[in-house]
């Protein structure tokens, strides 16, 4: 039907150029999604109606609806040179200043249209949020008030969420939570508010509650990415990372420039790398080679499941059964490292009393490694032995039992030692 009336409406401009069929056709191919053709109806209706208002209006919010506001504010501002009481041009250059942080002037333009004589809900409400972001918070809840009073149940809700955005930004979350939860109650689809309470929720300590918020913001807006990245985040942070990916995904979906979105998908696609390392996946049965084709291939041996097994492991391999049934261990390196000789100086005190008695300084002297040699050749093995475990306590004191964790040396490090 549309591809029907485009063809009588260009077969109307061809016998008479009205201001009428052309805004009706560049209505058809809007409906029709084809804003470049509905931009050239405009185009060519100005040329022939100069100085008329509705084509550069029409123009405006072509720009306007594809997110081209830089190309949309001149044609508003021409609109406001032919004619500077139109309401629509008016509202939409103080929106454009409000969202490009200019608070202030986008007040002014909305003083100008209630002096215009204008008075409605959404004209309170913007004052509201612009008293609110230019610091005149004396005014603030007093346009809300009136925006609420003339509000509608369409537009009751909206007025209410701008009410817990305020709520919220004064530190009053009591207010905030009250407002939001009549927002809901009077529309039960407002994704907004439902993501707004979450994150309340979530002060709370709420988990479940501000998951089920979370969820239902999504389901009700699939367009918006607050609700999914705020899902995501909280799966994350107990623990559910499958989960957590899914919903940052979809929060990049609709947004894909989002920052935060971006890092916390890096964050866990090095999670996954990481468990990946740590934990890799075995071949399955069908998937392993058959055992002729490598007749003398062994399996590695599986790591211990902790560090104080594997030293008991350790430990267990040098003991050994001695004839008279007690345990010991073998210590081979202490018989071959050779002796090294040392003289310890006994302290001054004693020495000074040694030598009122007639004798000089008193030394322990350890014999040389060949003259130890020559007395150990008629020592019995198991004498030798007993002596270097006794000389080896005496050196290193106590010893301490597997896996107990203590104090380090000089670099700040625990280490764990084993018992004999």
């Amino acid at each position: 039907m549309y591809r029907d009336a485009e063809k009588q409406f260009k077969s109307s401009l061809k016998d008479q150029p009205m201001i009428k069929t052309v805004l009706q056709l560049a209505k058809v191919y809007i409906r029709i999604d084809q804003p470049a053709a509905a931009m050239a109806t405009y185009v060519k209706g100005a040329e022939l109606f100069p100085g008329e208002t509705s084509m550069l209006l029409g123009q405006a919010r072509i720009h306007d609806a594809l997110n081209d506001m830089h190309l949309g504010v001149p044609l508003y501002k021409e609109v406001l040179k032919w004619d500077a009481s139109n309401v629509e041009a008016i509202a939409c250059l103080a929106a454009n200043h409000f969202y490009t942080d200019q608070p202030e002037i986008a007040l002014r333009f909305y003083r100008r249209l209630l002096m215009m004589g204008v008075n409605n809900t959404e004209l309170w409400n913007n004052l509201g949020l612009c008293c609110f972001y230019a610091s005149q918070y004396d005014m603030t809840l007093a346009c809300f008030e009136r925006a609420i009073k003339m509000a509608d149940d369409e537009e009751a809700p909206d007025v209410w969420f701008n009410v817990g955005q305020v709520a919220i930004g004064i530190g009053d979350l009591g207010l905030a939570y009250q407002a939001l939860k009549i927002a809901v109650s009077v529309d039960s689809t407002h994704a907004e508010s439902f993501n707004n309470l979450g994150v309340l929720e979530l002060r709370k300590g709420n988990v479940e509650a501000g998951r089920a918020n979370f969820e239902k913001a999504s389901r009700e807006a699939e367009h918006a990415f607050e609700p999914a990245y705020n899902h995501a985040l909280l799966a994350f942070k107990t623990g559910e990372f499958q989960e957590a990916y899914e919903r940052v995904e979809k929060a990049l979906e609709c947004y894909p420039e989002h920052a935060d979105s971006v890092e916390l998908k890096k964050q866990l696609k090095k999670h996954f790398t990481l468990s990946l390392e740590h934990h890799p996946q075995e071949p399955r049965h069908d998937e392993r080679a058959p055992a002729e084709h490598h007749p003398r291939a062994r399996a590695a041996p599986r790591p211990p499941s902790s560090p104080q097994r594997h030293l008991r492991a350790r430990r267990h391999r040098y003991l050994h059964r001695e004839p008279d049934g007690r345990d010991r261990r073998r210590r081979q390196q202490h018989r071959a490292r050779p002796q090294v000789v040392r003289q310890h100086v006994i302290d001054q005190p004693f020495q000074e009393h040694h030598r009122e008695r007639g004798g000089g300084d008193v030394l322990e002297q350890r014999l040389e490694p060949a003259e130890r040699a020559a007395q150990e050749d008629d020592e019995p093995e198991r004498d030798r032995v007993e002596r270097a475990d006794d000389a080896q306590e005496e050196e290193h004191g106590d010893v301490l039992v597997v896996g107990e964790r203590v104090p380090g040396g000089g670099d700040g490090k625990d280490t764990l030692q084993v018992s004999p």
